[in-house]
């Protein structure tokens, strides 16, 4: 199984906004084959997200990306925000609202999903991911990995991009940044993930070699490259250009080096590194488009979260403003 990302970004800051992003999601439900009932609920989902931005946040943003695991689709919703945070038993409960409201949203977005998870933490604002599935009773169960993709203000195109592979106990995974924005960014971000959609279960540093020729004709891109090997407690890296990689093995914090070039252009050197992967790891790889001077302390509880919802924090902290913006979040689940 290989995943390929598709998402958009809806900036909500006013009620106008609540019924566009309804339907923008549903219209994404109708091209994925969703029937009318979990069309539906992904509205109903998407309706609620937004409204609890507008009203207890006053601006937020909803990102929205498909989903695929063998021949089935999905949706996964995260809606960020910056205000108040929430007292999250409180608001599972039916009734309870801090707005005049009914109190019956977040109640229900968490009925309705087949994967939910909030993370809030007080005056830091919060952070909502839903997963909904064109067959809900067959839902996938890749609740292990997530991520974020997001185009500079401007452009629909994103030039950044992310996959990943599931094989036997083991998860490949790349990270691509295509040089600049837009179109031509978009395309050789595409051509890379076409690449190692092809051959997913290559090493890292091959997979490096085979994208290169794939990128030949565009404009080149960083890329980075990882294989996770749950069965022998191991971690393999590559990357060339400015992909960061960043290892947490519980106690430590390891940067994982990419090499100087570009893929497509100059591939001047390709080396796999191993390291150790302990029972509480978890690993991040983001494009320059964010900020890399992050640190964990300041998120309480964060690690514990849904690994989309560890990347839409650091997208919605550390985003530069200027470039497009992917995170990717690995963190076995045992």
């Amino acid at each position: 199984m290989n995943q390929a990302i598709q998402s958009m970004s809806i900036t909500i800051d006013d009620h106008t906004q609540v019924g566009d992003a309804r339907r923008r999601g549903i219209n994404i439900a109708n091209q994925l084959q969703f029937d009318e009932t979990e069309s539906g609920k992904v509205g109903i989902v998407i309706t609620e997200a937004a409204k609890n931005i507008v009203k207890h946040a006053g601006n937020g943003q909803i990102i929205i990306r498909t989903l695929q695991q063998n021949n089935m689709m999905g949706i996964e919703i995260l809606a960020l925000d910056k205000g108040p945070g929430m007292d999250l038993r409180r608001c599972l409960e039916d009734g309870y609202s801090t707005a005049g409201s009914p109190g019956t949203g977040m109640g229900a977005m968490s009925r309705l999903s087949s994967a939910f998870d909030v993370y809030s933490v007080d005056k830091k604002g919060t952070a909502v991911v839903a997963q909904l599935w064109s067959t809900p009773a067959k839902a996938a169960k890749d609740n292990d990995v997530g991520g974020i993709c997001v185009p500079v203000a401007g452009e629909s195109d994103c030039g950044d991009a992310w996959a990943f592979h599931r094989y036997g106990n083991r998860v490949s995974i790349i990270a691509v940044d295509g040089l600049g924005h837009g179109p031509m960014a978009a395309m050789a971000a595409n051509a890379a993930i076409h690449a190692f959609q092809t051959n997913p279960e290559r090493a890292p540093a091959d997979m490096l070699r085979m994208v290169h020729g794939a990128l030949l004709s565009t404009r080149g891109a960083a890329v980075a490259t990882a294989v996770i090997d749950m069965d022998a407690r191991q971690l393999h890296f590559a990357g060339v250009g400015n992909i960061s990689g960043i290892l947490f093995d519980g106690d430590k914090i390891r940067g994982l080096p990419s090499f100087n070039g570009t893929v497509g252009h100059q591939l001047h050197k390709v080396q796999e590194i191993i390291y150790p992967w302990p029972e509480r790891a978890w690993l991040v790889m983001h494009s320059d488009g964010l900020y890399n001077r992050w640190k964990m302390d300041d998120y309480p509880g964060l690690l514990r979260h849904h690994p989309s919802i560890i990347a839409g924090m650091l997208y919605r902290d550390f985003q530069r403003g200027r470039d497009d913006s992917m995170a990717v979040v690995f963190k076995e689940n045992r």
